[in-house]
């Protein structure tokens, strides 16, 4: 069983770039951008099972140094992907 998730990541007293880069370095992270709105940071990842599933939100997120808040949502049906196209990339 496969899980795919993203989940919104609130910063507390790290910078976002920092906070950013130790999430892109995980093996699970597909993409991890910054946004404008409630959270500071968006992940997409992928988790092979519930064990690495609850791993992933209890321990790999809560340790990382700045997390402060984060608000998972557990992808039911894939509409459209698009792993082959940057829009407005040079």
């Amino acid at each position: 069983m496969d899980f795919l998730i993203t989940v919104g990541i609130r910063t507390h007293w790290a910078t976002v770039g920092e906070v950013a880069d130790a999430l892109a370095a995980l093996p699970e992270t597909l993409m991890v951008e910054t946004v404008a709105g409630r959270c500071d940071i968006e992940v997409v990842a992928a988790l092979q099972d519930q064990t690495q599933l609850n791993n992933f939100l209890t321990k790999t997120i809560p340790s990382i140094a700045g997390v402060f808040e984060q608000s998972p949502g557990l992808c039911l049906e894939v509409i459209k992907f698009e792993s082959n196209r940057v829009p407005f990339a040079s």
